[in-house]
């Protein structure tokens, strides 16, 4: 997983452009031929200094996230948070008609950033963790932040099947939203990203079976 420090570099910072390194070796270049042409110190102070710019960009790209390596520890933060929740939740798997679902959603973020990919990356993130009782569905929103992974930030809806009336993913001016509604009145809302909409998609398929089963 990436560190804090990295996270933040990949949100904040430009990936380290090889116009550095070629900037570096033409300066080298040229320090050599201040060196041939007698001016030493001249020469020694351009190569000390364009091979330090040399280092610092091997450094700044060894240490610079990937695209990859930021979606893997999303991915690996977001089952840490999950297993937390579902611990603090304390329900014991023969509470549990199925098991749970994860949808990842977008909240009030800090950073987005467009990938190489072009794919937009938000931090932090939302999960929402839907957890199948055998009279209630128990939905917790947990952030995954990579700039801050140790704090644990999270809240707990819980809804007795028959007061639930709708689950839904519906179009807004911003994209998907997913949403849980009670007695009418919408008690769960959250953007989806669209590279997770089909999660969402398959997570509403499966509430809604599970509901109208214990609705039955």
């Amino acid at each position: 997983m990436v560190t804090e420090k990295q996270a933040l570099e990949y949100f904040t910072k430009e990936k380290p452009s090889v116009k550095t390194l070629v900037f570096g070796v033409i300066g080298i270049i040229a320090g050599l031929g201040f060196l041939v042409d007698g001016s030493i110190w001249i020469g020694l102070i351009i190569i000390g200094v364009c091979a330090a710019v040399i280092y610092g960009y091997k450094e700044m790209k060894a240490n610079f996230p990937t695209d990859e390596a930021i979606d893997k520890s999303f991915a690996e933060l977001t089952d840490i948070k999950r297993q937390e929740a579902l611990k603090k939740i304390d329900l014991e798997q023969s509470e549990m008609v199925r098991e749970p679902l994860s949808i990842i959603g977008v909240g009030k973020y800090d950073y987005s950033k467009q990938g190489d990919d072009e794919i937009v990356r938000y931090n932090p993130h939302i999960v929402e963790i839907v957890i199948f009782g055998k009279k209630q569905l128990i939905v917790n929103e947990v952030i995954v932040d990579l700039t801050n992974q140790k704090e644990y930030k999270a809240r707990t809806n819980e809804f007795f099947y028959q007061d639930v009336s709708a689950v839904s993913i519906y179009d807004d001016e911003n994209g998907k939203k997913f949403a849980i509604k009670v007695h009418g009145q919408t008690e769960c809302n959250v953007s989806i990203s669209d590279r997770y909409i089909d999660i969402a998609e398959e997570a509403v398929k499966s509430i809604r079976k599970v509901l109208r089963e214990e609705k039955a």
